[in-house]
């Protein structure tokens, strides 16, 4: 467990330092925008996560939620709600 999370540290780390070196060669506005949109997707999967936990999914489900909803966004968020509001 301690290798996975030295790996997921180091990887958020590099992560971190790719997205600044992006939002760094855009023009100030579109550095602004790049920001926000990651800071939105950034909360749609904490709303993931939450539901996901409501829905009693397992810890590696929650993981692929989270992640596609990171990436896609509202598309996938939206078919996680709308399987926890047929419940």
């Amino acid at each position: 467990m301690v290798v996975l999370s030295d790996y997921v540290c180091k990887s958020a780390c590099v992560l971190a330092g790719l997205l600044a070196s992006v939002a760094a060669t855009f023009h100030p506005q579109l550095s602004g925008l790049f920001w926000l949109v990651f800071y939105g997707h950034l909360l749609e999967s904490l709303v993931a996560a939450a539901v996901c936990l409501r829905l009693g999914l397992s810890a590696r489900a929650t993981a692929k939620w989270v992640g596609s909803v990171m990436v896609c966004g509202l598309w996938s968020l939206r078919i996680l709600v709308d399987k926890w509001r047929n419940m």
